[in-house]
């Protein structure tokens, strides 16, 4: 486990949804919920804005701070994943509508996927030869 903290900061993220997308369909497998895999497949998907967020921020500028959760970015994604992870046992275990979860979930991408990119093109925006998003 130790090996996964140590990837690149993109890699990671990847690596962590795909074992939480496994924890969520083993506990909806478990707990014989009725969610249904429709509505579980939606509320997975509504962290898919914030991770492709990070992403791309990453890929544009990467963190020049090493280690786990040491950039602003980093952290916020983590934050929101934790809240979204708990949300979603819960969801899970007291067979809420994962839809209406998803819902609520999503309407804070924008909010979180804009700080994202804001503290992505913090940098460009202070300097005066960097064009945003790679305009010349």
């Amino acid at each position: 486990m130790s090996r996964l903290f140590n990837k690149d900061k993109r890699q990671r993220l990847i690596y962590i949804s795909i074992l939480v997308w496994f924890i969520f369909a083993a506990v909806a497998f478990i707990q014989d919920s009725f969610v249904g895999w429709a509505g579980l497949a939606v509320y997975f998907g509504s962290f898919t804005l914030k991770a492709g967020a990070y992403i791309w921020g990453e890929g544009q500028r990467g963190s020049s701070k090493s280690g786990w959760l040491k950039s602003k970015r980093e952290r916020i994604v983590y934050i929101m994943m934790a809240i979204w992870i708990v949300t979603g046992i819960w969801g899970i275990m007291d067979a809420q509508d994962m839809a209406q979860l998803a819902t609520y979930y999503v309407s804070l991408s924008g909010f979180i996927s804009m700080y994202v990119i804001m503290e992505t093109t913090k940098e460009q925006a202070t300097d005066p030869t960097q064009a945003p998003f790679g305009e010349a």
